[in-house]
This record gives C-alpha cells, sequence and structure tokens, in this order.
C-alpha cells in the first residue's frame, strides 16, 4: 500500500459526509495520518437592483459570508475535538468559493495522499443541474480518492425509492 501521511475530507455537514468522516478518520488513525477537514462555503449571490423602491431591505453580503463561516469554523472545530479525542491529528479548513474548485486547491495546498468523500446519489435534473462535487473531484484530484456511494438504508436516503 502506498504510504498515506495526510487525508483530505470535504464536509457539507450531510450525513453522507459525516460517514466519510468515520472512514477518513478510522483511516487518519491506522496510517497515524493527518486528518484535514475542509468546508466550502459557497458565495452569496449578489443582484444588481436598481433602487427603484424604498421597500428594498439592505442586505450585507460580506456579513452573512463571514456569519456563514463562523457557523463552518465552529462547527468543524467540534468535529476537531471529537477526532483529537479518538487519537487523531486533525486540522480544519474553511473556504468561501465553488467546492469543487477550493477542494482541488486544498488538495494540491496540503499535498494530500488521499480524499475520502461520499456522494449524494442525485439523478435525473438535480444531476444536470447542480452536477456532481464528487465527480469532479474524482476527475480532476492529483492523487486517489475514496469515494463513499449513498447507502440504501442511510437516513440521506429515506424517501426515496430504488428501480430496478
Amino acid at each position: 500500500m502506498f504510504p498515506i501521511h495526510s487525508i483530505l475530507c470535504p464536509l457539507d455537514f450531510s450525513d453522507p459526509s459525516h460517514e466519510a468522516l468515520g472512514i477518513a478518520r478510522e483511516w487518519a488513525r491506522e496510517a497515524r495520518a493527518e486528518l484535514h477537514l475542509i468546508h466550502v462555503v459557497r458565495p452569496a449571490p449578489v443582484f444588481s437592483l436598481e433602487a427603484r423602491s424604498s421597500t428594498l431591505i439592505p442586505f450585507d453580503v460580506e456579513r452573512y459570508e463571514q456569519a456563514l463561516v463562523a457557523a463552518a469554523n465552529r462547527r468543524l472545530q467540534e468535529i476537531a475535538e471529537q477526532s483529537k479525542e479518538q487519537g487523531v491529528r486533525v486540522e480544519i479548513h474553511v473556504a468561501v468559493g465553488h467546492p469543487v474548485h477550493e477542494i482541488l486547491r486544498a488538495i494540491e495546498a496540503l499535498n494530500a495522499s488521499v480524499v475520502v468523500i461520499s456522494t449524494h446519489g442525485r439523478t435525473g435534473w438535480d444531476r444536470l443541474v447542480t452536477g456532481s462535487v464528487t465527480e469532479k473531484v474524482v476527475r480532476h484530484a492529483t492523487c486517489p480518492v475514496l469515494v463513499l456511494p449513498l447507502r440504501l438504508g442511510s437516513v440521506a436516503n429515506e424517501g426515496r425509492t430504488r428501480r430496478t
């Protein structure tokens, strides 16, 4: 097996990403590797509106993004503390941007040995519109990527039907 020194685990705080975290944490502990957790905050869309109405509510985009980054940092810090209690060396990272771009940038910057990522199992129109972050990361990553598929019995899959 190739040497594993650094594991990157992207988290969007969904159930599938927490499943990936469990695998990444266990792998990091066994390999004595450093675990890097990353959450990417998508930038708030900015619309250009003419001030024709006095009923427009001002919205501070920068303050909104800062609040999202702070919340992500708090959640990642909690997860990191749990991981440290289990004997895993952990670093957290929060980025603002497009998830694929920021995950690929983190792979390079951290010289990641492997990425452990989940998939949401989106299909059809949802996948066409939103694309698959996992699929794009797999396609462009410069290191191996372990993809954990959506499990049929998981909470994230409740309400979906399986077509055969």
